[in-house]
């Protein structure tokens, strides 16, 4: 029987990004959900920095130079989609999946016991009996003296009897009361250190089930290596994906962006003589270059860091097959489309240098299915498809 799949659904309000993160098991699902938060929040930081109305005033001049700072930084990293990927480690680090925290709660301190008082004797001074030259005179009067003197004692013995047991009964209360909350803070350490236990045992039972080349592990392990991959803000990072064993292709399907989503502004300037600030945007024709080799350069990055991260060896070929949501102005009505599809075997692929080759002639030589022209966003049909009709998930969570 197959295995239960489990899907969150991730959104993040300030970007309008959203993204289905499916797996095996939960505490990993888990965790790819907060790595993806993690990276959504620290995108949602860097734009706020850069847009926030709170910034020190500055003059038109220099709000034209940052903001020509930022469009230039922007297109850049459209432009390095492929090449940021190719100088880093792609395989999954096991070790970083584990929680090594400790309880975060401290153990309860110690309760300040309170002192006692010391038991009252004849002996101190306010119970001395002070007898003056009538007292010595007149035994009324002395025996009068010693009889006050006597009470006075044994009301300060009472009050001290009292005075300890109440002191001894908070002493004793505030000690049971720190036993117990020791009792509840271990027990909930104990239930940190299963559940974290047992969370990082699935970590290593999927680490041992991708070696000995389970599918379903080795479809965890590259649903991890590209949810690691970082992208620009105004790329989405919905994908799905499938291993076949029959002849170990992995097939996956990645959004792609539209060509409206790709930073546009080019430059801003300050115009002196009327006191504005000018933008300047990307011609149509430069948008287009930069889409297609953006369509490139994300297909060849996906190819790169699946196959250079399958250190086990079990990826023999791959169909990348990228999707784009269209509406349609007539109609209103949304449309998947498919307009680009490359298959390759693992072979094939690691023999071309992406670093001096360059996107189009790696692409080119991998004779995929599409236009070139992908701006035109012109359908084609998959070289391969993606079942997605298996019945392995089950309810977000």
């Amino acid at each position: 029987m197959a295995r239960q799949y489990y899907e969150i659904k991730v959104r993040h309000e300030g970007l309008n990004k959203y993204r289905h993160i499916r797996g095996q098991e939960q505490s990993i699902v888990n965790q790819k959900a907060r790595a993806q938060k993690a990276q959504w929040d620290e995108q949602w930081r860097r734009v706020y920095e850069r847009y926030s109305l709170n910034r020190p005033m500055e003059g038109w001049k220099a709000e034209a130079a940052r903001r020509t700072v930022d469009a230039q930084a922007a297109l850049r990293d459209a432009d390095n989609i492929l090449g940021t990927s190719l100088s880093v480690h792609e395989a999954v680090d096991w070790d970083a999946l584990k929680d090594h925290s400790n309880f975060p709660v401290p153990k309860p301190a110690a309760p300040l016991l309170q002192n006692l008082v010391p038991e009252p004797t004849k002996e101190d001074p306010e119970h001395q009996v002070r007898l003056n030259l009538i007292d010595q005179l007149f035994s009324s009067h002395r025996e009068r003296k010693i009889a006050d003197a006597e009470a006075r004692f044994q009301l300060a013995l009472s009050n001290w009897d009292r005075t300890v047991k109440e002191l001894m009964a908070q002493n004793a209360e505030n000690a049971r009361r720190h036993r117990k909350e020791v009792e509840d803070w271990e027990r909930q350490k104990n239930a940190f250190e299963k559940a974290q236990a047992e969370a990082n045992a699935v970590v290593d039972g999927l680490q041992e089930r991708y070696g000995s080349g389970d599918v379903e592990a080795i479809e965890e392990y590259c649903d991890l290596v590209l949810s690691n991959s970082f992208y620009p803000e105004w790329c989405p990072k919905n994908f799905g994906l499938r291993f076949n064993p029959e002849d170990r292709m992995l097939i996956l399907d990645f959004d792609l962006p539209m060509p409206d989503d790709l930073p546009a502004l080019k430059e801003v300037k300050y115009i002196e003589s009327s006191d504005v600030l000018e933008e300047v945007y990307l011609e149509e024709a430069e948008k287009g270059r930069i889409y297609d080799k953006l369509v490139r350069d994300i297909c060849l990055r996906n190819l790169h860091e699946l196959f250079e991260a399958d250190a086990a060896g079990h990826i023999d070929a791959i169909t990348f097959n990228g999707w784009v949501d269209l509406t349609h102005e007539a109609t209103g009505s949304r449309e998947r489309d498919c307009i680009v599809s490359v298959q390759t075997t693992r072979e094939r692929f690691l023999s071309m240098t992406l670093s001096s080759v360059g996107s189009e002639a790696c692409f080119q030589a991998l004779s995929g299915a599409g236009s070139g022209e992908f701006h035109t966003l012109t359908s084609v049909v998959p070289l391969r498809y993606l079942d997605k009709d298996d019945g392995r998930f089950i309810g977000a969570i």
